[in-house]
């Protein structure tokens, strides 16, 4: 007698690691670009004015380590709160 095979059972991702997720591959993706852009960098000609503008305030990711950080901490969790009062 064979035993019928059971699927195991589906397991979804949460919001927290999806939201984890999607911040991980946002900052590897700003990460390539800012690297990229340092490579075009033109070189400088002795009589021409230097003129190169930096994408260094962009290439920050100080904002998205501290939203990961803060979605490996359970302070975003939904929780209900009382607008109105029944009587």
């Amino acid at each position: 007698m064979s035993r019928p095979q059971t699927r195991p059972a589906a397991r979804y991702k949460s919001s927290q690691q999806l939201i984890k997720e999607r911040l991980g591959r946002l900052k590897k993706q700003i990460k390539k670009t800012s690297t990229e852009h340092l490579r075009q960098r033109p070189e400088r000609k002795p009589y021409h004015p230097f003129v190169w503008n930096s994408l260094s305030p962009y290439r920050e990711t100080y904002e998205i380590d501290y939203l990961i950080a803060m979605s490996s901490s359970n302070d975003l969790e939904c929780k209900p709160r009382r607008t109105t009062t029944v009587t």
